[in-house]
């Protein structure tokens, strides 16, 4: 409940990954900055079945 699937291409790392998805959500109008949301992707990326990776981070802040 209360999910929402983004796709992004690929990335490098981890630190990637939540720029472009913090992107991705505030574009889309989907978040705000200061909003907490939870990521979750599997490590190394590109790897089906491989979900190992959770961050929880503030939109609009650089790092989480």
């Amino acid at each position: 409940w209360g999910c929402e699937t983004f796709v992004v291409p690929q990335i490098r790392d981890t630190d990637d990954m939540v720029r472009q998805v913090d992107e991705a959500m505030r574009a889309a109008g989907r978040g705000n900055p200061g909003d907490v949301v939870v990521i979750v992707a599997g490590m190394p990326a590109g790897i089906a079945g491989n979900t190992n990776t959770i961050r929880v981070h503030r939109l609009g802040e650089g790092r989480s």
